[in-house]
């Protein structure tokens, strides 16, 4: 079976070199990083079996091949076009946060960027250079409220954690009937404003899509509580990048931002919000530990090997009334 890798950019390619010893029977080609999709050595679209999303795939890279069935490597599917995929009769999978590591993996950087804003780690590091010592004085977590936005896998692992930290936490979640844990004081979705007014933190940690894009605009940031801290481990187009700025700018989030993720990825490092001193920034790492990488390559290679047996894939997204004809049947 013939799957074709679409690359979101170089790096990735690190990732799939992984991943290839887990396929036995399975051939896995690139596709060239930012160019439109298409395999390399003189193969046809039409001669590949399925797709290993990490880039983006639309409707022409699906009418132009015979493939049933697209696979991403994360939790994420927001770069297929869904509705294209279910009319033309494709399977699309994903990788679920929860059982994979990648949940607990993602809140824990969500919490490293926390801290670091809070104990204001880079100006630390300065002051030991310069020999400036017992500065500057951070604020602890504890008695803090943090409110987590999209209380999912990722947002329930990111409440845990924190309530280790004594902290208070609030939340919202786009299905309020299913309810938090005790400790957490849950928010119907229509009262986020709400909820952002009393929280020190507000860590996104929910799903995009095309309803929730600049969700965070100028109206979004000042209801958020002076002097707060915003912490983005989701997406990046969760934030209007021109009304963070303002408001960093502004004085209103005194305390910064933490962001792992971006408005367009790879993120120009000349960027000027990345030399914010209250700007704490990482690369899309949040979900890229041991432990998350572990468990996303076993999802993807069982997962595959199930398509090429001709067995419904787990973990879908899309469920077509009927799959269109492909290659490895």
């Amino acid at each position: 079976m013939k799957v074709l890798v679409c690359h979101r950019d170089h790096g990735s390619r690190k990732l799939v070199e992984r991943l290839a010893p887990l396929l036995p029977g399975i051939t896995l080609l690139d596709s060239p990083p930012g160019e439109p999709v298409r395999p390399l050595e003189g193969i046809l679209l039409k001669d590949i079996d399925a797709l290993l999303a990490i880039g983006p795939v639309d409707r022409s890279v699906m009418e132009a091949g015979r493939f049933a069935f697209i696979q991403t490597v994360g939790t994420g599917y927001e770069h297929i076009d869904l509705a294209a995929a279910g009319e033309l009769g494709i399977w699309v999978a994903h990788v679920p946060s929860a059982e994979t590591g990648n949940a607990e993996s993602v809140a824990e950087l969500a919490i490293l960027l926390m801290l670091a804003l809070a104990r204001q780690l880079p100006a630390a590091q300065q002051g030991l250079r310069e020999k400036r010592w017992a500065q500057p004085v951070g604020r602890a977590l504890l008695g803090k409220t943090a409110c987590v936005v999209g209380l999912g896998s990722v947002g329930l692992a990111v409440a845990e954690r924190l309530r280790a930290f004594g902290m208070k936490l609030t939340a919202t979640r786009w299905n309020f009937d299913k309810g938090a844990p005790a400790y957490v004081h849950l928010y119907p979705e229509n009262q986020l404003p709400q909820a952002l007014s009393q929280a020190d933190y507000a860590v996104l940690c929910l799903r995009a899509s095309g309803q929730n894009t600049r969700l965070f605009g100028a109206a979004m940031l000042a209801a958020m509580k002076p002097g707060a801290v915003l912490i983005n481990v989701a997406r990046g187009s969760l934030i209007d990048e021109n009304a963070l700025v303002a408001s960093i700018h502004a004085g209103h989030l005194l305390r910064g931002a933490g962001l792992d993720v971006f408005w367009d990825e790879p993120a120009d490092p000349g960027h000027f919000l990345f030399h914010l001193p209250q700007v704490i920034a990482t690369p899309h790492i949040a979900g890229v530990t041991d432990v998350s990488l572990a468990g996303t390559f076993q999802v993807v290679a069982e997962n595959l090997q199930r398509y090429r047996k001709g067995e419904t894939p787990l973990h879908l997204v899309t469920h077509p009334a009927h799959l269109r004809s492909a290659a490895v049947y």
